[in-house]
């Protein structure tokens, strides 16, 4: 994070600003990079992304492959008897334990739900 205009920014976002890179920046842009190398500022890897875009490139990059395909009710059974137990960071525990990203233990969840 850097200093820009009395704001804490990322790199690409300032090197997006300062090189008008994008027609139209404001807060609920996101700005990233194609290259995943979080402290790149190369201008051509410079990609501007909805917030559900950077969730989809999150889910390729940190997803599960399909790891909860039929035990969706499984991982809900334990996230509500870790919850009835009053455990804390239950999503946490359950994805350290699944190896996956906390985001798929709620899809797998929403999933067992219906949802």
């Amino acid at each position: 994070m850097m200093r820009h205009g009395g704001n804490m920014k990322t790199p690409q976002r300032i090197m997006a600003i300062e090189m008008n890179l994008f027609d139209d920046i404001n807060f609920y842009t996101r700005i990233g990079n194609s290259c995943n190398n979080k402290l790149c500022c190369n201008p051509d890897h410079i990609v501007s992304m909805t917030h559900t875009e950077v969730n989809y490139k999150r889910y390729d990059r940190l997803g599960t492959g399909g790891k909860f395909e039929g035990i969706e009710e499984q991982v809900r059974n334990e996230y509500n008897d870790m919850k009835s137990n009053k455990i804390p960071r239950i999503i946490n525990i359950l994805a350290k334990k699944y190896d996956c990203h906390p985001t798929m233990i709620y899809r797998a969840i929403d999933k067992a739900n219906g949802k």
